[in-house]
C-alpha cells in the first residue's frame, strides 16, 4: 500500500519559506490586532498603485506617499546593519536573505514569491 505522502510533490524552498512567512504574518496580525485595537485612532487610504505597506508608513509619519522608497531603503539598511539580531529573531534558515531580496526587488510589480 502506498502512502499518500509518497505521491505528493515536495515543496520547493521558496514555497516552504512563503508558507512559513504567511503563518508568521497571520499570527502576528492576530496578536497585533488584539493588542492594539484600543490604540487605533484613524485609518489612511493610500494610492492603489502598489507598495501599499511602504506608502502607509510614510503617510502615517507625515513624509507623503511619494517617499515610500525611502522606507524600503531604510529597512534594508536596518536589516543589513543588525543581521545577527534578525537571524536570531526569525530563526528560519535563509529567511533574512529572502527578505532582503524581496525588499531589493525594483520592478513595479513583484512576482508572487515576494
Amino acid at each position: 500500500m502506498r502512502s499518500s505522502l509518497e505521491g505528493s510533490r515536495r515543496k520547493s524552498k521558496v514555497e516552504q519559506i512563503t508558507e512559513m512567512r504567511d503563518d508568521l504574518c497571520r499570527h502576528y496580525i492576530d496578536s497585533l490586532l488584539e493588542l492594539s485595537k484600543d490604540y487605533i485612532t484613524h485609518i489612511i487610504n493610500v494610492t492603489v498603485t502598489g507598495n501599499w505597506g511602504f506608502r502607509t508608513i510614510v503617510a502615517q509619519i507625515g513624509y507623503g506617499e511619494e517617499n515610500w522608497l525611502q522606507v524600503r531603503i531604510d529597512l534594508i539598511q536596518e536589516i543589513q546593519q543588525n543581521r545577527d539580531l534578525y537571524d536570531e529573531l526569525y530563526m528560519v534558515a535563509g529567511y533574512i536573505d529572502y527578505l532582503l531580496r524581496s525588499l531589493n526587488y525594483s520592478n513595479s510589480l513583484a512576482p508572487q514569491e515576494f
